[in-house]
């Protein structure tokens, strides 16, 4: 019987090894993402590299699969599957966003829709703070295990620019409308653009408050 807790922290231990694995995809994602919008401009390399972010996409698509039939596996020896099978379906989520705001950028280079420099730097800077926050999911779920605390201190930084990003969309958005007013397909799609990118930051803070559950729980309990 008292083989219970010790299969049950080794499958927590081993869902937590899976997520950082499915992280490491997001981060790969992400710095397409990134660069994609660093080199924005109406060409044929924006769909190339839209294919790139489709491919890993794909990537992330198997491994939630596979980590999701782990966790069901192990559902009867994880006090907390709950908690990481809600992380798995986040960062699906995200995976999916990701390629939403890709496949926007690509829409607007594939109809010439120009935008502006001051738009451009606001998406460059919002997309490197969600940057950040992922390279933070990936030192707390790291530190999850060992430094519990530490992975808390991780996540109040998520949290902090999630409201950062949530700062520039407000002050952003209406600029977006007032640039573009003439042009309802740049409206549309830039208005979604950045719509997609606050909510990325929004599914990253939703991810670190269940690994700051998680961590609080190694806290109380040692």
């Amino acid at each position: 019987m008292s083989e219970g807790p010790e299969r049950g922290s080794l499958a927590e231990l081993t869902a937590i090894e899976y997520l950082g694995n499915m992280m490491s995809i997001v981060s790969d994602q992400v710095s397409v993402l990134t660069a994609l919008m660093n080199q924005y401009s109406p060409s044929p390399d924006v769909e190339k590299m839209y294919e790139r972010v489709r491919s890993i996409k794909h990537r992330g698509e198997e491994m939630k699969i596979m980590l999701m039939e782990y966790l069901v596996k192990n559902s009867e020896v994880m006090m907390y599957s709950r908690s990481y099978i809600e992380m798995v379906r986040t960062i699906d989520r995200f995976i999916q966003h990701v390629d939403s705001v890709a496949y926007r950028i690509l829409i607007a280079s594939k109809n010439n829709i120009s935008i502006n420099n001051d738009l451009v730097t606001t998406l460059q800077t919002m997309i490197g703070k969600v940057r950040q926050q992922v390279n933070l999911i990936q030192d707390s779920l790291q530190k999850l295990s060992t430094h519990p605390r530490k992975s808390m201190e991780h996540v109040d930084e998520v949290l902090k620019l999630e409201d950062e990003v949530d700062n520039i969309f407000r002050e952003s958005i209406f600029k977006v409308y007032e640039a573009y007013s003439s042009s309802v397909a740049g409206l549309m799609v830039l208005k979604d653009l950045i719509e997609y990118i606050e909510e990325l930051s929004d599914l990253l803070k939703n991810l670190g408050e269940e690994i700051r559950y998680l961590a609080l729980v190694r806290t109380v309990t040692r």
